[in-house]
């Protein structure tokens, strides 16, 4: 696709990928530490806020080596484009400051919820103005949990260029001075793997009620999300949280067909080089 270098930030000091990564000329691994957030003027109480200061000397390390654009995506997020991302971004972006990218947001099928992470092949799409009513119809078992049936973020990532002037480097957005506005890209995107297994979503539930996980403004329908799982988890017994897991996750064949006849859901095989 044309990435040419990889800044890693990690929070775990004994990230048992970490000897591996450090051994790959292409990749700069990042700990996030006591002495990490000492250089970085104090460890933010928020994970949004850390994300923040995270983009910014992520951007600021690409800028050293010489680099033009970086995209800022999380460990759950892949780049997707049909090209290689130096044309699509040359093809009409090449001159904005910061280019915005959808989101893909991934679905399990019966095969993929016993792979990788990353295995899903089904990928929500957002709505456009001619066919919201077909999400209503498509995802009406998750319609006061989800919006347009994603349960993740709905605003995407972006791509800025290192040379930009940036106010703030947001987690989902660029602040940019003078009212500037970034570009949506019509040919990038972000693939969202978000809460691909059971453990990570259950973990990242109990982590946000027990207030381990500050996460502000969160928006209706995921406090409605933590509700149900709230009540869910109360009487105990994992298998009341698996179906609901698998409610809010996992699609039949035939559910998987009719959603991408709907056009709500679209069918992406990656390509995985060894």
């Amino acid at each position: 696709m044309g990435v040419g270098h990889f800044v890693l930030f990690l929070d775990d000091p004994d990230d048992p990928s970490l000897e591996e990564l450090g051994r790959l000329s292409d990749v700069t691994c990042v700990v996030c530490d006591e002495a990490y957030w000492r250089d970085a003027g104090g460890r933010p109480p928020s994970l949004p806020e850390r994300q923040k200061v995270n983009n910014r000397r992520g951007v600021q390390h690409c800028r050293r080596l010489g680099f033009v654009w970086t995209a800022l995506i999380d460990g759950d997020e892949l780049l997707y484009s049909e090209a290689s991302l130096f044309e699509d971004l040359g093809r009409r972006d090449g001159s904005a400051p910061a280019v915005l990218l959808r989101p893909l947001e991934a679905v399990h099928d019966p095969g993929s919820i016993h792979g990788t992470w990353f295995a899903p092949t089904h990928f929500k799409v957002l709505p456009n103005r001619w066919n919201k009513g077909l999400y209503r119809l498509g995802f009406w078992r998750s319609r006061k949990l989800s919006n347009y049936g994603f349960f993740g973020h709905l605003v995407g990532k972006y791509i800025v260029r290192t040379d930009a002037e940036v106010v703030e480097y947001g987690v989902h957005r660029p602040v940019l001075p003078g009212g500037a506005q970034a570009v949506v890209s019509t040919r990038i995107a972000v693939l969202h793997y978000d809460c691909m297994t059971f453990d990570a979503w259950q973990t990242k539930w109990e982590r946000r009620i027990a207030g381990d996980t500050l996460v502000p403004q969160m928006r209706r329908e995921r406090h409605a999300q933590q509700e149900v799982f709230r009540e869910t988890f109360a009487p105990g017994g994992e298998d009341r949280l698996r179906a609901l897991y698998a409610s809010q996750f996992l699609h039949s064949a035939a559910s998987l067909w009719t959603l991408r006849l709907l056009g709500v859901v679209r069918r992406i095989e990656l390509e995985w080089i060894e």
